[in-house]
């Protein structure tokens, strides 16, 4: 059972048929996020045009932004997104290997230099949004050092 209900096309307001239309269009299909951003029209447009810079309108190669796309998905664990762009990258040039060792979370070989230099920019790119999205691991670091190492002996024992 989804999270998420279905967005239904013949429950949804005239503004949403129109916005839902736009985004399936070229995509083919419509679910994941585009669920929840439906609930709010101007919002799921507007998240489409930016989608649309990016991903039509953009400068790098499909097959480099599908590598990307696939770095990034596996990083944040986002099945549905792996699941989305997973064919599409090896249509684009990705080869099967390449994929798998994605997916197991190891580091791809990669001979093309274009392709090595993707996936460490998008590795690093996580590696620093990890430090700073999550504010619960950094009001840890506020907490004196030993109240953290009492907290953390108190959790191993409950384990």
């Amino acid at each position: 059972m989804a999270r998420v209900q279905e967005a239904v096309f013949e429950n949804l307001t005239p503004e949403q048929q129109r916005v839902y239309k736009a985004i399936a269009g070229p995509r083919l299909t419509f679910g994941g996020p585009w669920n929840v951003w439906i609930k709010n029209p101007e919002l799921a447009e507007t998240l489409n045009k930016i989608g649309d810079i990016l991903r039509v309108h953009g400068k790098l190669p499909k097959r480099l932004q599908e590598l990307m796309i696939l770095v990034i998905a596996r990083q944040w664990d986002c099945d549905y997104m792996w699941f989305v762009h997973e064919e599409d990258a090896v249509k684009q040039g990705l080869t099967k290997e390449t994929v798998d060792a994605i997916r197991n979370y190891q580091t791809p070989v990669l001979v093309k230099e274009d392709e090595k230099v993707d996936v460490t920019t998008s590795r690093r790119s996580w590696s620093a949004r990890t430090r700073s999205w999550r504010p619960a691991a950094n009001a840890r670091c506020s907490i004196p050092r030993r109240q953290r190492a009492a907290a953390a002996s108190r959790h191993r024992k409950e384990k």
